[in-house]
């Protein structure tokens, strides 16, 4: 084994001594996937890579991970050497940041190939000394999402805790393998857990027909309308801007019940956000109805009704530039309700007003 006076009469400078003293290291790079598909392989590679560097060639491994301008790379180094990279994660010591990202990495493997989704919660109970709080998690599905450049952190199968909410005159069954979930009649229900191979089953019944599915933006909305214990519609809120469960069952339920149930509708906001909502869920639920609420309606009903009208606020500068956004994302978009969307976005930029869809229920 060489002295430290060996590689100072090798080394001509302090530069140089700095080389020498520098160990060689494995460069591991997370690198984009071409599809969902990919990523158990793509983990599976980089976890195999790690493994062999530091257990059996007693190799220093550099992870890097691409910036988002796709140039410079974000680099975390175990154990630890050179000039101290500061990672913007609550987690200052090295080794703890790669053990987080590891077990995550891990997690994310084992869900997407048995088909299995886990919270944010979960996978943070399952080791609270390790991650600490679950911000950490979020922070590392974050990291990965843009280095594998996903569309969603929600394909890595770790998503946040059951937001959404059903209502149903009529009892459903969530079936997913041999486990069977029921949403009760005429209460309200968290929308379940789903995997791959979930299938959901409206129960028939000789003296109920649902005519209709409508999701509502607002859970204040949702609550007004099951109170009234309507028998002939399901309700389904993501409380404003919906989760991948949310999203995930409607795919399912429309895919199972689309003969039966006629009549798919939406109703949000009259505003930037409203129209947002709206065009998040069309992403994979192309087939739903845009029923407002918008701008005309609500100056309509104003007209209707002068001594309990509506107010319209005034359009900020963020809901502003939101409009523009989403006028160039809704135009480039083959949704089939993609006129109606922009139509909506172009008279709030017209009128630079706003409301909401309270007013349709108010009265």
């Amino acid at each position: 084994m060489k002295s430290l006076a060996d590689f100072m009469d090798k080394a001509e400078c302090k530069t140089a001594l700095l080389e020498e003293l520098t160990p060689k290291s494995r460069d591991i790079l997370f690198s984009p996937v071409s599809k969902a598909e990919d990523i158990p392989f793509m983990i599976q590679s980089i976890l195999s890579l790690a493994s062999v560097s530091l257990q059996h060639q007693q190799e220093p491994i550099k992870i890097q991970f691409p910036l988002q301008d796709g140039k410079n790379l974000m680099t975390l180094t175990l154990p630890f050497f050179g000039k101290k990279f500061k990672l913007k994660s609550r987690n200052t010591k090295p080794s703890r940041k790669v053990a987080i990202l590891f077990n995550i990495l891990n997690t994310v493997k084992n869900r997407l190939e048995n088909g299995q989704v886990s919270t944010i919660r979960d996978l943070y109970y399952s080791n609270v000394e390790l991650y600490e709080n679950q911000r950490n998690i979020s922070f590392w599905l974050s990291i990965l999402t843009r280095s594998f450049r996903l569309p969603s952190k929600d394909l890595l199968n770790i998503i946040p805790a059951q937001k959404g909410l059903i209502y149903s005159p009529i009892k459903i069954m969530v079936i997913n393998n041999e486990k069977v979930q029921i949403i009760t009649p005429f209460e309200t229900t968290l929308i379940p857990y789903l995997g791959d191979n979930t299938k959901i089953v409206l129960s028939k019944q000789a003296n109920v027909h649902i005519n209709r599915v409508l999701v509502l933006e607002k859970e204040a909305i949702f609550s007004k309308l099951v109170s009234s214990r309507n028998s002939d519609q399901i309700l389904i809120t993501g409380k404003g801007y919906p989760d991948f469960l949310t999203r995930k069952f409607l795919k399912l339920f429309h895919e199972s019940e689309k003969e039966s149930i006629k009549n798919w509708d939406i109703i949000t906001d009259a505003d930037p956000h409203g129209v947002n909502i709206t065009f998040i869920y069309m992403q994979t639920n192309t087939y739903l109805n845009y029923c407002g609420a918008t701008l005309l309606q609500l100056i309509n009903l104003n007209l209707k009704h002068l001594s309990s009208a509506t107010q319209l606020l005034s359009l900020d500068q963020r809901d502003v530039s939101l409009t523009k956004t989403l006028l160039g994302r809704v135009s480039m978009q083959e949704v089939a309700q993609a006129s109606k969307l922009k139509v909506a976005l172009q008279r709030q930029m017209f009128f630079q007003k706003k409301g909401e869809m309270n007013a349709l229920y108010s009265r």
